[in-house]
């Protein structure tokens, strides 16, 4: 998602007074939740257009995104930390990996809870 993150940015920038009033659309398209927290931080800042990113609606959609990645990686942590330090995911118990189902089905809700950020 980074990837198309960089490429709207270049398509717009490419004729920005053109396709300016694709802005919101384009951005919606992006998987913004899709991305690791890193991912989402380094949006903020983008090499070309930065005062894209100071719109509204994109910066409702990159700060839904890192609310929802920090969720999840903090959970994500907890879950670690729960089955411990196992070498092979063959080595999990039958509980373990239903915790993990679990985890993941928790992991598509909070992606839910967010739709704008899916649109």
């Amino acid at each position: 998602e980074v990837v198309v993150f960089a490429a709207a940015l270049e398509w717009i920038n490419h004729q920005y007074l053109e396709r300016e009033e694709y802005i919101v659309k384009i951005f919606r398209c992006i998987r913004f939740s899709e991305m690791t927290m890193e991912e989402v931080i380094a949006c903020f800042h983008p090499s070309i257009l930065p005062g894209v990113v100071e719109m509204a609606e994109i910066k409702t959609m990159l700060l839904n995104a890192t609310c929802l990645t920090s969720a999840f990686e903090s959970e994500m942590a907890k879950f670690e930390k729960e089955i411990g330090e196992q070498t092979s995911r063959f080595e999990y118990p039958k509980s373990e990996v239903k915790n993990y189902r679990y985890f993941l089905k928790r992991k598509h809700e909070k992606r839910k809870a967010f739709p704008e950020d899916l649109e």
